[in-house]
């Protein structure tokens, strides 16, 4: 147990420290321990004038040492000899007293010393106040007590983060401490890290969302702690990361045959993104790998269509934008549409008969009278190019049909009711 006896001991005061050393060569002090050794006496004779004091010194406090004011100072003393004839000890700094024991061993706590150096004594007095020994003295400094501030300089009280990011965590170490073992981090009171050099800097990483008081402790080497004041941040919760895919139209109806910019909207990626793809109905259409990450489609096919952007950043992970659904279509104002109707005169239907139906279009057919009122008006997708139209409710006369494709009023004809 690395023990050690320490033989022929001569007479006098002794700091006695043991100082233990690794394999690496590190080594650490042990605290000091005061011992006395002195000669024992026996007194000739218990007669109270005939009796003599032993020699009296002061073990605790030590010459030089320091204390903070307001610190209590343990007065101990040993004596050279049996204190069986000593009645009283009384301690003074100078030649003031501050206080006094009658009772063995002798010691006195000396609650309230002032700020400033003091020569302190120790006299042990018998039945006979005359008979009486004094200690040499022993000089101790007490000063007055310098705060040591430990505290969370950074990040400030109320200070906002997003949640998943690493927090920088800074405290001011106080100057002229003892020797620093560590510096613990905690929220609440759940522990978050601990750091050894240096110091004053940690980093929380993937801090949750909430509200959290972070404090601090500063560890000595000699275990003794220092708790810093608690900080309240806020860490916000982050929204998921989106695409959400645009084009330069901005309308759910495109012409067909020209072209159109698509581009992206990116929020909240955590990393870097890398590529944009687009896909035309399950198929890719193309692909950006520059910022903005737009793309051109051109040359737009007739018919409905589902475009879908997936962005990719450099880590792998992807996300898909919602769906963005067009209806493309050709230019009304450039088509020749030619129809025709029959039978004309008619008694219950009548026929449209497309004959260059060229392109996809939505159909909407009003019939109207000579005076203006529409009797009848539905809407139609050509079938084989041909649209059947009941007009047995209508009354003898003639009557306009009205033709719109992609809501466009493409022409109109005349045709007679005859029943």
């Amino acid at each position: 147990p690395y023990s050690f006896d320490w033989t022929n001991l001569p007479i006098g005061n002794f700091s006695i420290t043991a100082k233990a050393t690794d394999n690496k060569g590190a080594s650490t002090v042990s605290s000091p321990v005061v011992i006395s050794v002195i000669v024992k006496e026996e007194l000739p004779t218990e007669n109270p004038n005939e009796v003599l004091i032993p020699e009296i010194f002061l073990v605790t406090p030590v010459n030089n040492q320091e204390f903070d004011k307001g610190q209590s100072i343990e007065l101990i003393v040993m004596f050279q000899g049996s204190d069986k004839f000593v009645k009283n000890v009384e301690y003074y700094s100078g030649d003031q007293l501050i206080g006094f024991s009658n009772v063995s061993p002798f010691s006195f706590k000396w609650q309230t010393p002032t700020s400033t150096k003091h020569n302190i004594t120790a006299k042990a007095i018998g039945e006979d106040t005359s008979n009486f020994k004094i200690s040499e003295s022993v000089s101790i400094l007490v000063k007055e007590k310098i705060e040591k501030i430990f505290e969370i300089i950074d990040p400030i009280k109320d200070a906002e983060f997003n949640a998943g990011e690493s927090i920088l965590i800074q405290v001011q170490i106080p100057e002229n401490v003892n020797p620093i073992n560590r510096v613990e981090y905690y929220r609440e009171r759940i522990s978050i890290g601990s750091s050894t050099s240096p110091y004053s800097d940690f980093k929380w990483k993937n801090a949750p969302w909430g509200n959290h008081n972070l404090s601090a402790k500063l560890v000595f080497a000699d275990g003794t702690e220092i708790l810093s004041e608690t900080v309240p941040i806020k860490v916000l919760k982050r929204n998921q990361a989106s695409v959400k895919l645009l084009s330069s139209s901005n309308q759910k109806e495109i012409t067909s045959g020209e072209n159109l910019d698509l581009n992206v909207e990116l929020n909240e990626f955590e990393a870097k993104v890398e590529f944009v793809e687009y896909f035309l109905n399950g198929e890719k259409l193309g692909s950006s790998v520059i910022q903005p990450y737009s793309y051109e489609w051109k040359n737009i096919p007739d018919g409905e269509h589902q475009l879908v952007a997936r962005a990719v950043d450099i880590k792998g992970s992807s996300i898909y934008s919602a769906p963005m659904i067009l209806s493309a279509r050709k230019d009304i104002n450039t088509l020749q549409l030619e129809y025709v109707i029959g039978p004309n005169p008619t008694t219950d239907v009548l026929n449209v008969i497309f004959t260059n139906l060229d392109g996809f279009y939505d159909f909407e057919f009003k019939v109207i009278s000579m005076n203006g009122i529409v009797k009848r008006s539905f809407k139609a997708k050509p079938e084989e190019s041909t649209v059947t139209i009941n007009v047995s409710n209508l009354i003898n006369g003639v009557y306009i049909l009205q033709v719109y494709g992609n809501g466009n009023n493409i022409s109109s004809k005349k045709f007679i009711i005859k029943k």
